[in-house]
């Protein structure tokens, strides 16, 4: 009867470290591309600069937001950005607040070529 429980709680110890072990970590979404978007694409537009944040007003009418690549260079110059759409977490909360985490779209930048041209200024 004795070996029988230290075979039963071998095995009982056994499996709740085994389960234990097979839990895992929380990932972010940091350098995955959403769901339905392709991994790599070519946009155009005007680069921007804002504090620390780089955009590309788009050609396409759309404000990209930019992660990746030496943009500095090309503040204020039509570009040719290749790339794939990603998604960025920003957590602004205060410890025992509510949290204010969202997701935002962004574009991670892979390669740049300067067109040559200057931005058109917006009216």
């Amino acid at each position: 009867m004795t070996n029988k429980l230290l075979v039963h709680g071998a095995l009982f110890v056994t499996f709740a470290a085994c389960s234990g072990a097979q839990t895992t970590p929380q990932q972010s979404n940091a350098g995955k591309s959403p769901a339905g978007l392709p991994d790599y694409q070519v946009i155009e537009g005007c680069v921007q600069r804002s504090g620390v944040e780089y955009t590309l007003a788009g050609k396409d009418g759309v404000l990209h937001h930019l992660s990746g690549g030496n943009l500095k260079q090309y503040v204020g110059h039509e570009v040719q950005l290749s790339g794939k759409p990603s998604i960025k977490t920003i957590d602004t909360s205060q410890p025992g607040a509510a949290s204010t985490a969202r997701e935002v779209p962004i574009f991670v930048v892979k390669s740049v070529k300067d067109t040559g041209s200057t931005c058109q200024s917006v009216h």
